[in-house]
């Protein structure tokens, strides 16, 4: 977050991170795991009675959310004004 300040925020919009390019923080392993690569499946979360792959849960909101019973999502930003005819 170095140079990125509330005022630059406001003056500009969006700020790029200062980061390396490419960022590819885990290129070298280092995951924290305990073989340091990227687990899909946990044995540790199957050792204590858990589903051991990690599943995905969709937004409660927005774009991907599913739509509610009134049509559309929540999402403020995702509702489109009625049609005229």
């Amino acid at each position: 977050m170095k140079g990125i300040t509330f005022e630059r925020l406001e003056r500009e919009g969006s700020v790029r991170l200062s980061v390396p390019d490419p960022f590819a923080p885990f290129r070298e392993g280092g995951f924290p795991t305990p073989s340091g690569k990227c687990e899909l499946r946990s044995e540790r979360l199957a050792a204590e009675g858990h589903d051991p792959v990690a599943g995905y849960v969709p937004p409660r909101e927005g774009p991907r959310a599913r739509p509610s019973s009134r049509g559309g999502t929540r999402s403020p930003s995702s509702r489109r004004p009625p049609t005229t005819s």
